[in-house]
């Protein structure tokens, strides 16, 4: 999988200092109350194998702990119809 941008993205993140292009890529995200939103794409192979399975592995590179994280298939948050902004000063969260 890889990070894509979306529409309402905020900000990008980008890699720590010490790791590499290789390690890490560029991380469109959209800030939303406590919340960093990203998007991912599945390439053919990665479609199929989770069509089949119905899994997928989430890793987050964040020491000993993990943070709390979630994963959906929707869209977790509306872009309100007049606030086209791209930072997406106009979005709501759809999640509780």
């Amino acid at each position: 999988m890889k990070p894509v941008q979306f529409k309402g993205q905020s900000t990008v993140l980008r890699k720590p200092a010490d790791m590499s292009d290789e390690e890490c890529a560029p991380l469109p995200i959209l800030r939303l109350g406590g919340s960093c939103i990203s998007c991912w794409e599945m390439d053919w192979r990665e479609r199929v194998k989770a069509l089949f399975t119905g899994r997928i592995w989430v890793g987050v590179l964040s020491g000993l702990t993990q943070p709390p994280i979630y994963t959906a298939v929707d869209q977790p948050f509306q872009v309100q119809p007049d606030q086209p902004d791209p930072a997406c000063a106009g979005c709501q969260p759809k999640i509780s």
